[in-house]
């Protein structure tokens, strides 16, 4: 292990080109406090996104539970209304904690898998569908459970899920709030597969390290080319990959990828 970070409720481990942030709050069933949202999360994700050895992240949490979203106690101040706070000033609050982790999450250059290994609630759900790519194990449940506390989805979930399931499928989920396993999510898209508990982290490690020894410029720009996709029209996506391919062609790793064709070999790709 080349280093080890602690800020209590975080840590993060690096090692062979992979980061692994574990959130640490077993207790409370790995629930975000306000500082872990607005401060520790977007610094970890600041931090790796000028890491140029880190290639793939994998986010999980320890125990039982991946996140059951914000520590409703410790913030409670911030989303019950207060006398002496008006309606502008909760919004202003509320919007600054969703921008702050949302951007941080958002602009991350290296892909990031989700090692879903239990409860996924709430906040916590948003969170992992702001991962790239998501692995379950067959012990995880998942739950939109923001209307049965008189919320709404939030972490910008009402963006991501009905990208990934359709409007219809997102309606279902978030306006009912149920609870359901990891076979359901993989089916509907959530998830990428499902796996035994026992199998979790090594799978997600498995897919890192494929991540890892991969042509590092095309894949944090075929990360960039989907979410731009997700939001923009085919005239810009075009526009896009002609920017993106010229980039592409000029890294040390494309080399390798034709001569590698001619040679009728696999590639060995230096992340250049």
């Amino acid at each position: 292990m080349e280093s080890q970070t602690d800020t209590r409720e975080l840590i993060l481990e690096k090692a062979s080109g992979v980061a692994v942030i574990t959130l640490n709050r077993p207790r409370r069933y790995n629930a975000m406090t306000r500082k872990m949202m607005l401060e520790d999360i977007p610094a970890m994700m600041g931090e790796l996104n000028q890491d140029r050895e880190v290639k793939a992240i994998i986010l999980t949490g320890a125990g039982d539970a991946f996140c059951s979203g914000a520590d409703v106690g410790e913030i409670a101040s911030g989303l019950l209304p207060k006398t002496d706070r008006t309606l502008l000033d909760r919004m202003d609050r509320s919007q600054r904690l969703m921008h702050t982790i949302v951007d941080a999450m958002k602009k991350v250059r290296q892909p990031i898998i989700g090692a879903i290994n239990g409860m996924c609630a709430g906040g916590g759900f948003s969170l992992a569908l702001l991962t790239d790519l998501r692995i379950a194990s067959d012990r995880a449940r998942f739950s939109m459970a923001f209307v049965r506390r008189g919320l709404i989805p939030d972490i910008g979930a009402t963006y991501t899920l009905p990208r990934l399931v359709g409007t219809a499928r997102a309606m279902e989920i978030m306006l009912l709030g149920d609870v359901f396993d990891a076979e359901q999510a993989e089916k509907v898209g959530i998830v990428n597969r499902v796996v035994s508990p026992q199998e979790l982290m090594s799978t997600a490690r498995e897919l890192a390290e494929r991540l890892v020894s991969g042509p590092t410029v095309s894949l944090e720009l075929i990360k960039k080319g989907i979410y731009l996709g997700a939001d923009g029209n085919l005239d810009q996506a075009a526009e896009f990959e002609g920017t993106a391919q010229a980039i592409c062609r000029s890294t040390e790793d494309f080399q390798e990828g034709v001569q590698s064709f001619l040679e009728k070999r696999e590639p060995h790709f230096q992340g250049q």
